[in-house]
């Protein structure tokens, strides 16, 4: 091959990726993909190579700040349950 145009344009062929570039016929092997890449974290993602600040490490929240998690966080979201806010 020689010449820039015979041999495609490389690039991130991934739509979901952050640099995905429409105009690539070729994946370059560099797609930057966001999601919590911290292996301790509840809410790891294998597939993402970028850290976006996602990264969860308590599987049930604490709605109440009191620091631990238990019944009466659960009561505080299940009275809130499908509740709209305007």
């Amino acid at each position: 091959c020689q010449g820039d145009d015979c041999c495609g344009a490389e690039g991130c062929i991934y739509s979901a990726a952050l640099n995905y570039d429409a105009d690539a016929d070729q994946d370059s092997g560099f797609c930057l993909f966001p999601g919590c890449i911290d292996e301790e974290a509840v809410n790891f993602d294998g597939l993402a190579n970028v850290d976006d600040g996602t990264c969860s490490y308590q599987p049930c929240p604490d709605f109440n700040g009191d620091g631990l998690v238990q019944v009466e966080d659960l009561m505080n979201f299940l009275l809130v349950w499908g509740t709209v806010y305007d």
